[in-house]
C-alpha cells in the first residue's frame, strides 16, 4: 500500500447491534483494502448524550483523531480523499466543510433516496449547509438510479459527476448448507413467511402483519418476524393486530446470528413491505439463500434491477405477489434459485465494483 494517497471514511456510530449502513461501509472498507488503498474510518457522531456521555466523549475524540491526521497529511503534502457515507449529522457538515476549504477532495454517497420531508432539523441542514456542500463535491455517488434522479430534482444546476453504485456490491455470502438439486418439490401445507430487521416504525411491520393473507394458494401462512427491538410497546401492538386477524405469527426478538439464520434456512419466502430500504442486507442474505422475496414496490435499490427471485408489491397487491412468489418455488428447487442469483450477482457486482474502484483511482492523479 501507497503512504502517498489516504481515504477516509465517515461513519456516525459504532454499536454491536449495528445496522445495514455500517455493515456495508465496513464492508466497502475492507474491498479497498483489497484493492490496495489505505482506508481509515472515522467516527462523525458528536451528538450529546446525558445516557452515555464516556462514549460520547470517545466517540468526539476518534473524530478530532481523524480531523487532525487529514491536517497532518495537508501540512504534509499528502493526498487524501473522503468519503462521506450518512447526510445528516452536524459533524458531517463541519467536516464536510473543512474539506471544502482545505481543498481535500470529497465523495457523497448518498443512501436510498435524499429527502428532509418530515423532519424540521433535516430541512434546517439542507437549505443551511448540506445542499451548497454536496454540491461542491467532486463525485456524488446514488445507490441507484431512483437515488441519482432525485439528487437531479433537488439540485438542477448541479456540476458534479453522478454514479450511480449501491452501498453494498460485494458477492453476497451464500447458504453452504443447501441440497444440490434440480428438482423442484413442494410437499407441505404450510408457508412460512419470514421478515428480519429492526421493530421499527419505517420497517412497517404493522402494515405487513395488517396485509399479510392467512392462506395463499391453498396454504396456510405462518409469518416470523424476527429482529432487534428496542421497543416492547410496538411488539405488542403487532402481537395484538396479528391476533385479531387470527394470523399464525411468530415473534422472534433480539435473536442470535446462529438464531436467524435457522430463520432463514426454514424459510420459503422473505418478505417486506418498508418503503425506506436501500439495499436492505436482509434481502440480499436473503436472496442468496435461495429464497424469493416479495418486497414493496417503493425501495430505493431492488425495483430498479431485473434481478431473479424479486416479487414487487404495494399494500394492496401483497397477496398476489405472494401467490407469484409460491408459483416461482414451485417451478424451480431452492438450490436453482440460489444459482440463479448467484451469477446474476457476480456479474452485476463486479461491474459495480470497478465502476467505484475506477472512481477512487480517478483521485489520485
Amino acid at each position: 500500500m501507497s503512504d502517498t494517497f489516504h481515504i477516509f471514511f465517515s461513519l456516525e456510530s459504532v454499536s454491536e447491534d449495528y445496522g445495514g449502513p455500517i455493515r456495508s461501509l465496513y464492508r466497502l472498507q475492507d474491498m479497498l483494502q483489497n484493492a490496495d488503498f489505505d482506508v481509515s474510518i472515522v467516527q462523525t457522531s458528536l451528538a450529546p448524550s446525558l445516557c452515555n456521555p464516556c462514549q460520547e466523549f470517545s466517540r468526539a475524540i476518534t473524530f478530532w483523531r481523524g480531523l487532525t491526521e487529514i491536517i497532518v497529511r495537508i501540512v504534509s503534502g499528502k493526498k487524501s480523499l473522503v468519503i462521506f457515507n450518512n447526510q445528516w449529522s452536524f459533524s458531517v457538515q463541519l467536516f464536510a466543510a473543512f474539506c471544502f476549504l482545505s481543498r481535500v477532495p470529497y465523495i457523497w454517497w448518498i443512501r436510498g433516496v435524499p429527502s428532509y420531508e418530515g423532519s424540521w432539523k433535516k430541512w434546517i441542514v439542507w437549505n443551511c449547509v448540506q445542499k451548497w456542500l454536496l454540491g461542491r463535491s467532486r463525485t456524488i455517488v446514488g445507490s441507484s438510479s431512483r437515488s441519482i434522479d432525485r439528487i437531479k430534482s433537488l439540485l438542477p444546476r448541479i456540476t458534479s459527476e453522478l454514479i450511480d453504485v449501491p452501498n453494498v456490491i460485494e458477492h453476497v455470502e451464500a447458504d453452504t448448507e443447501l441440497k444440490k438439486t434440480t428438482k423442484a418439490s413442494w410437499d407441505k401445507t404450510t408457508l412460512n413467511l419470514l421478515t428480519i430487521g429492526r421493530f421499527h416504525k419505517s420497517k412497517r411491520l404493522l402494515e405487513l402483519v395488517e396485509n399479510c393473507p392467512v392462506e395463499v394458494n391453498g396454504l396456510n401462512v405462518r409469518l416470523t418476524i424476527a429482529g432487534y427491538a428496542s421497543s416492547h410497546d410496538y411488539v405488542d401492538s403487532i402481537t395484538m393486530l396479528a391476533r385479531k386477524k387470527k394470523l399464525n405469527a411468530v415473534i422472534v426478538t433480539n435473536a442470535s446470528a446462529e438464531r436467524l439464520s435457522r430463520l432463514q434456512h426454514g424459510a420459503d419466502i422473505f418478505v417486506a413491505l418498508s418503503k425506506t430500504e436501500n439495499f436492505g442486507n436482509a434481502i440480499g442474505d436473503a436472496l442468496a439463500s435461495g429464497l424469493p422475496v416479495v418486497i414493496n414496490d417503493e425501495t430505493d435499490f431492488w425495483p430498479t434491477l431485473d434481478c431473479p427471485g424479486v416479487f414487487l408489491a404495494s399494500d394492496n397487491q401483497f397477496s398476489m405477489s405472494l401467490s407469484s412468489a409460491v408459483d416461482y418455488c414451485r417451478s424451480r428447487s431452492r438450490y436453482e434459485r440460489q444459482m440463479s442469483f448467484e451469477i446474476y450477482w457476480r456479474d452485476f457486482s463486479l461491474r459495480k465494483y470497478q465502476k467505484f474502484i475506477n472512481i477512487c483511482n480517478s483521485f489520485k492523479d
